[in-house]
């Protein structure tokens, strides 16, 4: 069975196309850009399923679900955060207000790893997510990423429409490099310090996933190692759709 994997997100629309356990047909779509959904999907082999963990509210929800009807008469499928799920437990008071991106991407680092797990997702937000050797999620935090960090000083800085090409240092001459140094390096070591943290929560170095848009300009900041997999979201929906729990996922 094919079965299409869709990681919709605040700033993306990823996705891939799974068949006997092989994720193949990788597309990818940015919202910021106007990109069309409609126009990607038009020519991708046709799925049998659809499987959607959503994070872009009910807009994207719609969407998504719209298209799916109009081009293969599939009632999409949506995943939400649960009490447990394929050898996951949730810590979350309300199970359901836990973000199913990050239920996803733990999901899948622990059947990666098989031990403890700390998930970093650098994508609008920037979570940082523990999971212990029983499968627990610990908990986590959320803070702003690079780019709210960059457009809230954006909004009260002048001078910074080159930012994008500023160089990155610590000890920066003009306020382009200022700005992208501080909220580049800022980060990470924020992230290295929560690393720390959550590590000695649980007495033992877990391995360190990092996922999400701006894994890329972070990973090399880092003073531990770190495995970096772009499409973790993606890997949790495939684990996920695998599983007899999927079987309850609503399509309504």
């Amino acid at each position: 069975m094919n079965t299409l994997l869709v990681d919709s997100g605040n700033r993306s629309i990823k996705w891939a196309l799974l068949e006997d356990g092989e994720l193949f047909e990788h597309g990818r779509v940015d919202r910021a850009a106007g990109q069309s959904l409609r126009d990607a999907w038009a020519d991708i082999t046709r799925p049998q399923r659809v499987v959607i963990g959503n994070v872009a509210g009910q807009h994207g929800e719609q969407t998504a679900r719209a298209i799916t009807r109009e081009f293969w008469q599939l009632s999409a499928e949506f995943v939400h955060s649960t009490a447990s799920c394929c050898g996951i437990t949730n810590c979350y008071a309300d199970p359901e207000q836990l973000g199913v991106d990050r239920w996803l991407a733990m999901i899948a680092a622990k059947h990666l790893t098989k031990g403890p797990a700390i998930v970093v997702d650098c994508g609008t937000a920037v979570t940082i997510d523990l999971v212990d050797e029983e499968g627990r999620f610990r908990g986590g935090v959320i803070m702003a990423g690079l780019g709210l960090s960059r457009a809230a000083l954006r909004a009260g800085t002048a001078a910074l429409d080159q930012y994008d090409l500023a160089q990155t240092t610590v000890a920066a001459t003009s306020t382009a490099d200022a700005v992208v140094s501080g909220t580049l390096i800022g980060l990470a070591g924020a992230i290295d310090r929560i690393v720390q943290e959550q590590s000695i929560l649980i007495e033992t170095v877990p391995t360190v996933f990092l996922s999400g848009g701006d894994a890329g300009k972070l990973l090399l900041q880092f003073n531990f190692n770190i495995e970096m997999l772009p499409d973790l979201v993606l890997q949790g929906l495939r684990i996920y759709s695998e599983s007899d729990e999927s079987q309850g996922i609503s399509s309504v």
